[in-house]
């Protein structure tokens, strides 16, 4: 596929998917045997749970793709993500993804999240409060020491 088609890709995954909790389109952008480096997320399952619990806990979730680059099958983006947290508060974060394409779909995933602003806007519980991983099923934070 061509860099201009795994962007694309990309920018559906972040507009139908994340945006919009579109579940159908995970079926179209994600591999069966999908890996989430940075969340420990594995196959198309566990990113339909990663889509509903974000959308869950923010309804409004709004990802802004600031900028975005491919080169082969890999495509590299700076993002913004917004949104109200369940208990009214809210947030605006930024990130940076490394996507991983095979055959149009999206087999790796690498994320840098600013979890502190996410979590601080949020008034959710610092680190320190939630041990290694977040109480959240599908999202599960690593420190890095």
């Amino acid at each position: 596929m061509s860099g201009d088609a795994n962007r694309a890709t990309v920018r559906r995954f972040s507009e139908a998917c994340m945006n919009a909790g579109d579940l159908a389109a995970v079926e179209e952008v994600i591999a069966s045997d999908f890996i989430d480096v940075s969340y420990g997320l594995r196959g198309m399952a566990a990113v339909k749970q990663f889509v509903q619990d974000s959308r869950s806990r923010f309804p409004q979730l709004t990802f802004t793709i600031e900028e975005i680059i491919a080169e082969g099958e890999t495509v590299a983006v700076r993002w913004s993500g917004r949104g109200t947290h369940e208990n009214g508060r809210s947030a605006t974060w930024t990130g940076m993804g490394f996507y991983h394409l095979h055959e149009g779909q999206i087999v790796r995933h690498w994320a840098n999240v600013d979890q502190v602003a996410l979590l601080r806007q949020s008034g959710l519980p610092p680190f320190a409060e939630w041990g290694w991983r977040c109480r959240c099923p599908s999202l599960q934070f690593r420190i890095v020491l």
